[in-house]
């Protein structure tokens, strides 16, 4: 799987986890701290989903689909069925200790290895994306420098001369 399908997948799995926590949080059979607690667990898989989206959309700015990984499908298939299992028993509406055994399934989920495979490319990709803008943003310069060069006007108010190029 290319690096921009499984940050996308990764996102969606990760939106997922987020809504889960959130459900679980929202519970009346819960006591209020421990809801407050899945509630910013919550909170943090949003965050993480938002991180993993714009990684993707970032690919896409590149132009390209990533590397090639290979470990990344079982990973995500492995998440995939941790998630469908909590999800499937989040509509039996838990008691308290069975609540907390779906977060603790959800944090035993194999998400660990996935993001840190995910981030480490990421972060080889955030660096081709700064390089690019500091490519840019000097190009932009040397064109801004020339267009200024060729719209001023000598001390007596005539157009300056523009250079020949041969």
């Amino acid at each position: 799987m290319f690096y921009r399908e499984a940050l996308r997948r990764c996102s969606a799995l990760e939106d997922e986890v987020a809504s889960a926590y959130a459900a679980l949080a929202a519970s009346p059979a819960v006591a209020s701290e421990r809801a407050a607690a899945w509630a910013s667990a919550a909170a943090g898989e949003r965050q993480k989903a938002r991180l993993l989206h714009a990684a993707a959309e970032m690919s896409v700015a590149l132009g390209d689909d990533g590397p090639f990984l290979v470990q990344v499908p079982l990973q995500l298939a492995s998440l995939r069925k941790a998630v469908d299992r909590v999800r499937a028993r989040l509509d039996e509406a838990p008691d308290e200790p069975s609540a907390i055994q779906l977060v603790e399934s959800l944090d035993a989920a194999p998400r660990s290895e996935l993001h840190s495979t995910l981030l480490e490319v990421a972060g080889v990709e955030i660096r081709r994306v700064l390089r690019l803008i500091e490519s840019d943003t000097k190009s932009a310069k040397r064109g801004r420098g020339a267009v200024r060069k060729a719209t001023s006007h000598d001390r007596t108010g005539k157009p300056a001369a523009l250079p020949v190029h041969s």
